[in-house]
């Protein structure tokens, strides 16, 4: 299903290619149109899910991205961007949005089979034609379950969100800071190498970051990743 088109964003990137559904322009290619790159374990799969603004909310009529309004008929697995919908700062109680990251990393532990730093490393979004404005702060959670599919995940159906692992911070001009998320990767040492991770944004602000489906026009990194030692 796709999500209602919305001109909220804090940045957009220059037209090329393609314009996701949310209405952004986008200023990326398809992801197979650039060089290979084999730095760092990229992502698996990832997506956005719209969340309604708080427990008491009824999910089917509490989420104006969506169709119906309905929480449950969001799915981005055709969209070239996340969307970062933060809401915990917002003076308005309103729906938000948390990007769902899953990675395998059982071709890249240690061999004493230890995990003592788990960077994740962030898209590049130097190619933006509009940048973020100020520093805001991204919250990273763990997911409970890996078992999820990208073609159909959604709010009723998405794994419920985890324990705190770590904060990173979208900084001013546009990237964000790598951060350790080792407590998170070491779940993966317990489920044959496969973890997933919520990111959320705590400020009142729409912003966004490439899919997995897109490069940028110059070739950046565009996936999220994860350095292992």
């Amino acid at each position: 299903m796709k999500l209602v088109p919305s001109t909220a964003y804090l940045f957009v990137f220059a037209l090329t290619a393609a314009t996701t559904a949310l209405g952004a322009a986008i200023n990326f290619r398809r992801a197979d149109q650039c060089p290979a790159d084999n730095s760092g374990i990229k992502a698996i799969k990832e997506t956005t899910v719209f969340f309604p603004p708080d427990d008491k909310s009824d999910p089917k009529n509490s989420c104006p991205a969506c169709s119906d309004r309905d929480c449950s008929k969001c799915n981005t697995a055709d969209e070239i961007a996340l969307v970062f919908d933060g809401q915990k700062n917002s003076k308005v109680l309103r729906s938000f949005s948390r990007v769902l990251v899953g990675f395998d990393i059982s071709h890249d532990i240690p061999k004493d089979g230890k995990i003592n730093e788990c960077k994740l490393e962030f898209p590049d979004t130097s190619g933006a034609s509009a940048i973020v404005a100020r520093d805001l702060a991204l919250e990273i959670f763990k997911a409970k379950s890996s078992d999820w599919d990208p073609s159909n995940v959604n709010y009723s159906n998405a794994p419920e969100v985890g324990d705190y692992v770590n904060e990173a911070v979208w900084k001013n001009g546009g990237k964000v800071t790598q951060v350790d998320i080792a407590n998170a990767c070491r779940e993966g040492l317990k489920n044959g190498g496969k973890f997933s991770i919520y990111i959320e944004l705590l400020d009142d602000e729409m912003v966004q970051l490439p899919s997995l489906k897109a490069t940028s026009a110059m070739c950046h990194n565009t996936a999220m990743k994860v350095h292992i030692s």
